[in-house]
């Protein structure tokens, strides 16, 4: 039961009295819970008040009771969340590294990667650095140093920001909102001139190499790399379509290829069928194609019938490890095979002239596909032209100097 004012009339009117001389204005009322009325610097104002294990907790004055209401809640929120540890970056790396490791699914040059970005932000920062006090400051200064110091921004924005925010998580940290990522940097599409190929081809032809156990290469192996590399630069196909081509797609008389491209629709795996056409002159690249297709099986074991046998009985694993042996012997790391398709669409968007046909040429979906190798021409373009600016004037006469 409320307990009630026994103060006297007498008491009541001598207050009045007292508020009128020192023209003090009632005391407003208010019903919030936690909140104080004080009349400080000629008015009344409100104040958060709350009592945590004994020891009273204010806050700041308010002129009005729902800004000190609000500061109530606030108050009585961080009394009765729970005490957090301190977590470093250490602690929180290596909970990183341990999750991952309890995954199972991560292979082991994946966990190589991760404990190298560990070791990375630990001389970045220090080890006992405390991961609540991480701001957006600072992962601006990381980024920044980091590529100051040869890092490359693709591997700090796809590497070291996600390790960095396994560490928040594990932690129970969140990730500071008021940092924003830096884009990654726009690749630079690989094309070779029609020039570069020739000199390619003509070193797969020439030089000697050895194959993954050391043997050196036969002459007719290395002409059959050769016009492999030929074949994806005269077609423009991508590695994957001619590593699903088979023998009976290859038509010697009509110099056809059949192209089955697959396409993921949602749930269902879309397969389509196309038919390109390859002028007269490479009847004989087809055919020495196909001719070296039954021997290559029978070395591997695959024992099919001809007509079902691939055209390349290794695939795309056979694809790529050929092409980055020959990029390291050849010494020209864009020798692949999607360097070998930017520069058939480059070249022929170059000879045309015309964006539909090349579109149809090169199989794009969308026109704005082939546009971005107007770009590229562009900058092929740019830099030729400033390699022949520079040879002209390395080669003309210092004035004076005759």
């Amino acid at each position: 039961m409320p307990l009630r004012n026994t103060c006297s009339l007498g008491a009541l009117r001598n207050t009045a009295v007292a508020r009128k001389r020192s023209k003090v204005p009632p005391q407003p009322h208010t019903d919030l819970r936690g909140v104080r009325v004080l009349f400080r610097a000629g008015r009344w104002r409100y104040r958060a008040a709350i009592t945590v294990e004994g020891k009273r907790i204010v806050g700041p004055l308010r002129e009005d009771p729902e800004s000190a209401h609000r500061d109530y809640l606030g108050l009585a929120a961080r009394a009765t969340a729970p005490v957090r540890a301190v977590v470093t970056l250490q602690q929180g790396l290596q909970a990183v590294l341990a999750e991952q490791q309890a995954r199972g699914r991560a292979s082991e040059r994946s966990r190589a990667s991760t404990a190298s970005v560990c070791e990375a932000l630990l001389r970045a920062w220090e080890p006992d650095l405390v991961l609540a006090d991480l701001t957006a400051e600072d992962l601006d200064w990381y980024v920044t140093s980091a590529v100051g110091a040869g890092r490359s921004l693709t591997t700090v924005i796809e590497k070291d920001l996600p390790v960095l925010r396994g560490a928040l998580k594990s932690a129970g940290i969140r990730w500071p909102a008021e940092f924003s990522t830096p884009r990654k940097p726009r690749r630079v599409m690989a094309v070779l001139t029609s020039d570069e190929v020739a000199r390619l081809l003509e070193g797969v032809r020439s030089r000697p190499i050895r194959d993954r156990r050391g043997n050196p290469l036969s002459l007719a192996a290395r002409a059959h790399h050769a016009d492999i590399m030929e074949l994806l630069y005269l077609t423009g196909l991508r590695a994957g379509e001619l590593a699903r081509i088979t023998v009976a797609d290859i038509d010697l008389s009509r110099c056809t290829i059949k192209v089955r491209n697959h396409k993921d629709a949602g749930a269902a795996l879309q397969a389509s069928e196309e038919t390109l056409a390859l002028g007269e002159e490479s009847r004989d690249l087809l055919a020495r194609l196909v001719a070296s297709a039954a021997p290559a099986a029978r070395a591997r074991g695959d024992g099919q019938r001809p007509a079902s046998m691939r055209l390349i009985p290794g695939g795309e694993l056979y694809l790529s490890t050929m092409f980055a042996r020959w990029a390291k012997r050849l010494g020209e790391p864009r020798l692949c095979g999607r360097t070998l398709r930017h520069s058939f669409v480059s070249a022929t968007l170059q000879l045309t002239g015309d964006l539909a046909m090349t579109r149809d040429l090169a199989r794009h979906r969308s026109v704005q596909t082939t546009a971005r190798y107007v770009h590229a021409l562009t900058q092929q373009q740019r830099e030729t032209r400033a390699a022949l600016a520079g040879l002209l004037k390395a080669s003309q006469t210092p004035a004076g100097g005759a």
